[in-house]
């Protein structure tokens, strides 16, 4: 015999399995006294069990593997789930020397008369790739919440609506250039409006703890839209991606489907 069959034939014999799992008692156990079942304890108290015991103890061991399967693919999805968000919301970042609007636009007072105004980058990266955006026309007077522009991506557009009121006094040109040269730049800007008002006045603006809230809300519906999706792919398939060493995917409407991705976009951005 040589080493190798040597080597084989001890593993045999260490995995013995246990007469009472292959009999369906017991989920799992491995024999240590090479079915030395006269001097096994287990033996001797499985044994004198009576039948019906038996049988509560075989229903116990399946209800024990139904349980631990769940557990299982419950874990394996909250990992994949975990993962992909962690992809998304990676290298995002929230400035408190600026005001966010519900309408997903941040604000930078500039100076008294001007305000700056731009996208967020953390919700672009959610609509990555975006295929253009329309921005207003330079000395359009804009009301709070009106439209004043568009994102196309694919075959669907998104509304974009005004945080504040104010005349629009420059447009960014190259906004689109930009954004898809450097789509984490929170620093490229849509356009400079003269607001009628001060932006800490503006109501419908936030900074601070409100809009870190804001953001943990726009994080659990991403993840429950994930996990959603996930939980529809076989655990073996999920993230297919990451576990095979490639690059995890960055278009979110691939990972959750045309549909699922419709739908989040709409409860974002509050499309009726």
């Amino acid at each position: 015999m040589n080493a190798k069959e040597q080597e084989t034939q001890e593993k045999v014999q260490r995995d013995l399995p246990c007469v009472w799992m292959m009999a369906g008692v017991l989920n799992y156990k491995i024999c240590d006294r090479q079915y030395d079942c006269e001097h096994c304890e287990l033996d001797k108290v499985l044994r004198n069990m009576p039948h019906e015991e038996v049988g509560e103890a075989l229903d116990q061991s399946r209800m024990y593997v139904e349980t631990r399967d769940t557990y299982l693919a419950e874990d394996a999805l909250e990992e994949q789930v975990n993962d992909f968000l962690a992809h998304i919301v990676s290298g995002s970042k929230l400035y408190l020397d600026r005001c966010y609007s519900r309408t997903y636009f941040w604000v930078y007072p500039e100076n008294k008369d001007t305000a700056v105004i731009g996208l967020d980058s953390n919700i672009l990266k959610l609509l990555y790739p975006i295929t253009k955006i329309v921005p207003p026309e330079k000395f359009m007077y804009l009301r709070e919440n009106q439209m004043c522009g568009l994102m196309v991506r694919d075959d669907f557009t998104i509304p974009l609506h005004s945080p504040l009121s104010g005349e629009v006094i420059e447009v960014n040109t190259d906004v689109n250039r930009e954004l898809n040269s450097s789509p984490q730049d929170d620093n490229t800007w849509l356009m400079k409006v003269m607001p009628d008002k001060k932006v800490k006045n503006v109501d419908e603006l936030c900074r601070g703890e409100q809009m870190l809230k804001g953001y943990v809300h726009k994080i659990h519906l991403i993840k429950r839209y994930l996990r959603e999706a996930l939980s529809r792919t076989a655990v073996s398939e999920v993230g297919l991606t990451m576990a095979d060493g490639g690059e995890v995917q960055m278009d979110l409407e691939s990972v959750l489907g045309s549909d699922l991705y419709r739908q989040l976009i709409k409860e974002i951005f509050q499309i009726s």
